[in-house]
């Protein structure tokens, strides 16, 4: 996979930008046979994405979170699409929703692109070969440590006894959303506990942030693989405070799982 053949994506996902903007607010909620919340505009985003990308990546399937895909069967190349990641933030139109492909390729992330149509911010990334922010290549080995870290509410006091060296607070709903900060250098971390998501919520950011320059730290597995739900995704700066703390973090989520 290369840049120039992410471009149909890219362009898809700019396409649906008007619409999914246009309707943010006034979409009432409904949940999922595995208790996520969906919209109507969800479902039709996907759809459109879809055709958009009719007649591109001959021999590799798209498939979406809201038509489904069985996570354990996944074909050998397939495209994964979140039409719209944060559906909580997208009903309340608070802008931390985002939409999200991930390709992969024999069980491997390979390639991801994660937009925000509240900023127009397109970030891609293909493994080996680095990621960028609307064409501007990402490398947070040259920028600062951030001050704030993300986690879920539960676990903030937490961590925060664990005195890191950044704010911990509680993120917007969305996985892409923290992710992108994180890539762009916004966000210090973001503490992946105690999650039920699927493989285009966090395969897509952890492939972003490990090509950003950022580091990705199992927590309570040997290594990240494309079904990790246990880590952390952070700066290069953060990550010896991650490994010096990786027992405490993972009796902290075991205990309050």
């Amino acid at each position: 996979m290369t840049f120039k053949e992410l471009e149909p994506i890219e362009q898809a996902f700019r396409s649906v930008a008007p619409y999914i903007l246009d309707n943010a607010g006034h979409e009432a909620l409904k949940l999922k046979t595995d208790g996520t919340p969906v919209t109507e505009i969800d479902i039709e985003t996907e759809r459109r994405i879809k055709a958009a990308l009719k007649g591109f990546y001959a021999g590799v399937e798209i498939l979406g979170e809201e038509t489904g895909y069985d996570p354990n069967n996944l074909p050998n190349a397939c495209w994964l699409i979140d039409p719209i990641d944060g559906t909580k933030s997208y009903i309340e139109n608070f802008p931390s929703f985002t939409t999200m492909g991930l390709y992969v390729k024999d069980n491997e992330a390979v390639a991801c692109v994660v937009y925000n149509p509240t900023t127009d911010e397109m970030f891609t990334a293909v493994k080996g070969q680095g990621a960028y922010l609307n064409g501007d290549k990402l490398d947070l080995t040259m920028t600062k440590l951030p001050k704030n870290a993300v986690v879920k509410a539960r676990f903030v006091k937490s961590i925060t006894d664990l005195r890191p060296p950044v704010k911990v607070e509680a993120p917007p709903s969305g996985a892409g959303y923290p992710f992108i900060q994180i890539a762009k250098g916004a966000l210090a971390a973001r503490f992946n506990f105690n999650a039920h998501g699927h493989i285009h919520d966090y395969a897509t950011g952890i492939l972003l942030v490990q090509e950003a320059g950022g580091v990705v730290i199992p927590i309570n597995d040997e290594e990240v693989t494309l079904y990790s739900k246990s880590f952390v995704a952070c700066h290069p700066l953060l990550s010896e405070f991650i490994h010096d703390n990786k027992a405490a973090l993972a009796t902290i989520e075991k205990d309050l799982s």
